[in-house]
This record gives structure tokens, C-alpha cells and sequence, in this order.
């Protein structure tokens, strides 16, 4: 069974007029750091994220088109002055025209469900 993972935002750092958000996966159950996803400065003004904030899924695969995914998306929570905050669970676009992709999507349980599959020919036999 896959561990379930959480990727946690935060603004780590305000140096005058400007922000920084660390991002970083961690174990969901334990809090225990996975990786650094990175981190990034924004202006002091642009404000954080609010609770009407939506992410998206764009679906790509970079290795061929002879490739399946699938990954559970949550919902996105967070924690401001005191005040938990919870986002929508995350929409899935087509593919663009003339991609090999196809993308399905499900509710369950645990979240939004995204399967991204490239649709390359059948190996031939012989």
C-alpha cells in the first residue's frame, strides 16, 4: 500500500516587500518531509492564498505517449491566523487537440482521481 502524501505550502519568510512560499511533500499521517518541492518570492502586496483558490491538473507525460498515470488529488487546507481554510478538489482540462493523451477523472473517497494515458500504437508482433 502507497504511503499517502501531502504537499504543504507555506510562506516561510517576509523580508520587506517581499514573500517567500516553500512548498514540500510530506507523509500525510506521520508529518515526516519527503521532499522540497521548492520555493519562490512573491510582493508583500500580492496577498496569499485565499479559500476561493483552485488549482488545475495540466496532463502531460514527457517520456512518449506508451505511458499511464494515475494520481489522487485532495483537496487543498490550510491554516491562517488561527483560521482553517479548505479548496475544491482540482479540474481536469482536455488534452489539447492532437495530443497521443487521454485523461479520465473520478471523485472517490480519498479525492479527485486523475488517470493520464498516451495512446500510442499497439507494439508489433512478429
Amino acid at each position: 500500500m502507497n504511503a499517502a502524501i501531502t504537499l504543504v505550502l507555506k510562506r516561510t519568510a517576509v523580508n520587506g516587500t517581499t514573500q517567500t512560499m516553500t512548498g514540500d511533500i510530506v507523509e500525510t499521517a506521520t508529518g515526516a518531509p519527503v521532499a522540497h518541492i521548492g520555493s519562490f518570492g512573491l510582493p508583500s502586496a500580492s496577498g496569499r492564498f485565499k479559500k476561493a483558490d483552485q488549482g488545475f491538473i495540466e496532463p502531460y507525460l514527457s517520456a512518449g505517449c506508451g505511458r499511464r498515470i494515475t494520481v489522487t488529488y485532495g483537496k487543498p487546507v490550510g491554516t491562517e491566523v488561527g483560521v482553517d481554510h479548505t479548496g475544491s478538489l482540482p479540474t481536469v482540462p482536455d488534452p489539447p487537440s492532437g495530443s497521443c493523451l487521454s485523461a479520465t477523472s473520478q471523485t472517490t473517497s480519498r479525492g479527485q482521481q486523475v488517470t493520464v494515458v498516451g495512446n500510442a500504437a499497439a507494439p508489433a508482433t512478429g
